[in-house]
């Protein structure tokens, strides 16, 4: 996942009125956004882009209601899936797999006929 992907097209104010749909105008993250595309040192870039990030949240652009929280609970025999940074929606489910005798029910205990003798009947003696 590249902050670009997200942070220019969504916050850069030449995207107004196409990927900017909240018309955000911030010159210094303008600057910090062009500087990070032009970048080639990774760590310098990721700088660049927390930098731009944290003056879009002090600047409150958004304000974040909603979000998805998703927890994906897998038996052992289950492979193939894997999870991206974006969530489970994204799972195509196509390299899944599963074990071979994967879905058989577990065998079912044997149980031991009952020895003891059958409880008296209520009232007798």
């Amino acid at each position: 996942m590249d902050a670009d992907n997200f942070l220019y097209y969504q916050f850069f104010s030449g995207n107004i009125g196409s990927s900017n749909s909240v018309s955000y105008t911030n010159r210094e993250v303008d600057s910090l956004l062009v500087q990070a595309r032009r970048e080639t040192n990774p760590l310098l870039r990721i700088k660049l882009y927390q930098k731009a990030e944290q003056l879009i949240v002090d600047d409150a652009v958004w304000i974040c209601i909603y979000y998805f929280n998703t927890a994906i609970v897998r038996q052992p025999f289950v492979h193939g899936i894997n999870l991206t940074p974006l969530g489970d929606q994204l799972i195509t489910f196509r390299d899944v797999w599963l074990a071979q005798g994967a879905g058989e029910p577990p065998p079912m205990p044997v149980r031991q006929p009952d020895r003891r003798p059958p409880p008296a009947a209520l009232g007798s003696r």
